[in-house]
């Protein structure tokens, strides 16, 4: 399983990055067209005072909600980027909250996409959080255990006499000091 989750996670980034690109590129388009202006082309042909100044204000609002949502979609796919990239990592070091950070990602994916009745929004996350469950559970069972000790630093161990004798030592100090504190009369 910590093979999908990588690869799920990898995919997971390759649609999102699009996704993100086109979200800068239409806020830039939307912040560069002004239609607020009342002698744009776009209002001459409203022959109507009060309906060309009614389009003008609703024109106004529009443009100054879009910006936030846009600004709010821009967020949700950068963070979804983010909770990619620590599910990734979180595969490759064996480690439970980084891909479980990923899987809390998707299943906030669903929800919002039940919340919208988007059928289509529905089959992603659930298809993409299957293998983060299951290799939580694994990582819970210790199944990588033996790929976790793998994975260790190799550490060099020094000869017995070197480290007994420094050992000794310290654990003698330490029942001289606890026998002095507890009032016993030294030797």
């Amino acid at each position: 399983m910590r093979t999908a989750v990588i690869w799920v996670n990898i995919v997971s980034l390759i649609l999102t990055v699009p996704l993100a690109m086109l979200f800068v590129g239409g806020t830039v388009a939307m912040n560069s067209v002004d239609m607020t202006d009342a002698n744009s082309e776009f209002y001459e042909n409203i022959e109507d005072d009060q309906l060309r100044d009614q389009t003008i204000e609703a024109m106004a609002q529009m443009e100054d909600s879009s910006n936030g949502i846009m600004a709010a979609a821009i967020s949700i796919v950068v963070i979804r980027m983010l909770c990619s990239a620590i599910g990734i990592y979180g595969a490759v070091k064996y480690k439970v909250w980084p891909v479980m950070v990923s899987l809390v990602a998707y299943i906030v994916e669903f929800v919002s996409s039940a919340i919208m009745l988007n059928i289509l929004g529905l089959i992603m996350p659930v298809f993409f959080a299957y293998p983060h469950f299951f290799f939580i559970r694994e990582l819970k069972r210790n199944v990588h255990a033996a790929d976790i000790a793998e994975n260790l630093p190799k550490v060099e161990m020094a000869e017995v006499g070197q480290t007994v004798e420094p050992l000794l030592f310290l654990i003698s100090d330490c029942l001289l000091i606890c026998r002095d504190d507890l009032g016993h009369p030294t030797l």
